[in-house]
C-alpha cells in the first residue's frame, strides 16, 4: 500500500480543489481526536485516472486514551457518483423536452391516494406551480363533469388491469374555461 501522503496522490476535495495536508481526513483525527465520517474526497492517481471516495475515519487509544493512531474506511464510489450524474442529466434532458412540447408528467400513489404533478401538468390544468393540493379528489373534481364517469371508469379499469390508460378529456381550470388534455399514464 501507499501512505496517504504519498505524492504520487494527489487528494482533491469534491469541487476539484485541493484538499491540504491539514484538512484531511487522517490529519484532523490526529490533531482533533475527532471522528470524520461519511467525507467524500477525489484521489486523482499519477495516471490521471480520478476516483471518488467515501471516507470515514476514527482514532485509535491506547489504554490510557492517548491517540497512537487512525483507523480508517474508503469507498470507492466513482460509479455511483457517475449514475447520479447521469441521472441528473436526464432528468434535465426531460424537463426541457417536456417544457418544449407543453407537457407535463404526474405519479399518483394509489395505497396514500397522493397524486403528485409536474410544473407542466400544473400549466395544463390552469394552475401556477405549486397550487396543486396533491389530492386524487382534486384531480377528478377538475375533470368536465360530462366526461367525469368515463374517465373514472377508464382509471379504474387501468389501476385493476394494470394497464395502460389513454383517455382525451375535457378539463375545467380554476377561471372557468374548458381546455382538453390527453391523459396517458401506466399502472
Amino acid at each position: 500500500g501507499r501512505s496517504f501522503k504519498d505524492p504520487l496522490w494527489e487528494v482533491l476535495r469534491t469541487d476539484g480543489t485541493p484538499l491540504p495536508l491539514q484538512d484531511r481526513p487522517y490529519t484532523h483525527v490526529l490533531r482533533t481526536g475527532l471522528s470524520v465520517r461519511n467525507l467524500e474526497m477525489i484521489v486523482r492517481r499519477s495516471d490521471g485516472v480520478s476516483i471518488v471516495g467515501l471516507i470515514n475515519a476514527g482514532p485509535v487509544v491506547d489504554h490510557d486514551g492517548t491517540i497512537v493512531g487512525v483507523i480508517s474506511a474508503f469507498s470507492d464510489i466513482t460509479d455511483q457518483k457517475r449514475a447520479e450524474s447521469t441521472v441528473r442529466e436526464s432528468e434535465k434532458r426531460l424537463r426541457l423536452a417536456l417544457e418544449a412540447a407543453d407537457m407535463g408528467t404526474f405519479d399518483w400513489d394509489v395505497v396514500n391516494d397522493t397524486v403528485t404533478w409536474s410544473p407542466g401538468h400544473e400549466r395544463l390544468w390552469g394552475y401556477a406551480p405549486g397550487e396543486f393540493d396533491g389530492a386524487y379528489e382534486s384531480f377528478a373534481k377538475g375533470i368536465h363533469p360530462d366526461d367525469q364517469r368515463r374517465v373514472q371508469e377508464a382509471v379504474q379499469r387501468s389501476v385493476d388491469e394494470r394497464s395502460r390508460l389513454e383517455e382525451e378529456y375535457r378539463v375545467l381550470w380554476p377561471d372557468g374555461s374548458v381546455n382538453w388534455v390527453l391523459g396517458p399514464g401506466d399502472f
